[in-house]
């Protein structure tokens, strides 16, 4: 995944009583000024999912504060709102995952531009939606504070990364030819790709009672290419990732997928799993005939279940729809189909989680095609 950081520049501007944001794609009402201190915020919330972001101003012009969501349980399942006021002076970084608004520009005078610039990971997988409340606030009531306090949230240092159990890619999987049955429980079967459009469905977002509610989120198409490369001309076969369009354009890799010539065993290294959305995958090439590796999500911690792995065969333009949170390998090849072209739709914020089964277990997950 790409590691580079990329500087987003916002604008913010107070047009007489509303605060409207500006980035390179939306302009966007965020708030509305009732009095001289009180302010009504119904605008955007966000949350980066691969990494932390800061928020820098361009210059120190402007004081300005920030609403942020508590992560609390109530029993009455309402969130709770905490705004923290900065000083001009301030730059911010928040954590990843933590629900906050964009820096709000604390007016003075009929007209105030606050220009920021947002530094994050060039992924720049996050969530967004619009707030299912209109938040009001005193300024003069706004605390004044270095950070927030997140009740009942884990420390930093009891985060816990995916982790596998040894016996995890113990066993060889069977090959099973997929049909509707044994593929519902981690997804869609679409036999007749002809009769189907794609509409992607971004995962729940706390707080809001449907996954689509007030939902922004685009589609992405990206389409890639897979073949095999042989070794050396030995019994082993590689697998070569060539990205085409979307993120994957101009990537080119080996994926952690081996085939074994001697014994017609495949093993792959590599699961994958989407946390904001559907995942949607076909073949161009109705001829092509290909294998996916599945497993279930752990309901507590997100981990791949063992007990819910599948390894399906895919053929006669099958494509297929994952469920949010569905871990899954990358398309394998049935030898010696040389090579196909691929493409997938995801949500446009593209976020993705990757374990590596070499790492953790020792070996990967292996399966025979015959």
């Amino acid at each position: 995944m790409d590691d580079a950081i990329l500087n987003e520049p916002i604008s913010l501007y107070w047009a007489k009583d509303e605060l409207w944001t500006t980035t390179f794609n939306e302009c966007s009402l965020e708030a509305k000024h009732l009095s001289k201190d009180e302010i009504d915020f119904s605008g955007h919330f966000y949350a980066q999912l691969d990494g932390d972001i800061a928020y820098i101003p361009e210059d120190n012009q402007h004081n300005f504060l920030i609403i942020f969501c508590e992560d609390i349980k109530r029993i009455d399942k309402q969130p709770i709102f905490h705004a923290i006021r900065f000083s001009k002076d301030c730059s911010v970084r928040i954590e990843s995952f933590l629900i906050h608004s964009l820096p709000i520009p604390i007016k003075l005078g009929e007209k105030c531009t606050f220009n920021v610039y947002a530094y994050h990971r060039a992924v720049n997988a996050k969530m967004c939606f619009v707030s299912p409340y209109t938040i009001h606030l005193h300024i003069l009531q706004v605390e004044r504070a270095p950070f927030i306090l997140l009740k009942d949230s884990p420390r930093e240092d009891d985060f816990k990364e995916p982790t596998l159990p040894w016996t995890f890619t113990s066993r060889i999987l069977t090959l099973e030819p997929v049909n509707l049955f044994n593929f519902a429980g981690y997804g869609l079967l679409i036999s007749h790709l002809q009769d189907h459009r794609e509409q992607i469905q971004p995962a729940h977002w706390p707080y809001l009672m449907r996954a689509d509610k007030n939902s922004r989120i685009g589609s992405l198409e990206q389409e890639f290419k897979i073949s095999w490369l042989d070794v050396d001309a030995t019994k082993f076969k590689h697998k070569m990732f060539n990205g085409l369009s979307g993120s994957y354009e101009g990537k080119n890799e080996k994926l952690g997928i081996e085939f074994n010539s001697d014994t017609n065993e495949y093993s792959v290294d590599i699961l994958t799993t989407r946390p904001d959305g559907t995942y949607f995958l076909y073949a161009k090439d109705n001829s092509t005939t290909f294998a996916m590796i599945f497993a279930l999500a752990d309901k507590f911690n997100g981990d791949p279940v063992e007990d819910t792995l599948k390894v399906f065969l895919f053929q006669n333009g099958q494509a297929l729809r994952l469920d949010a949170g569905v871990w899954h390998s990358l398309p394998i090849l049935i030898y010696p189909h040389g090579e196909a072209e691929f493409c997938e739709i995801v949500c446009e914020t593209n976020a993705l989680i990757e374990i590596n089964l070499h790492y953790e277990c020792g070996e990967g997950l292996k399966f025979r095609s015959g």
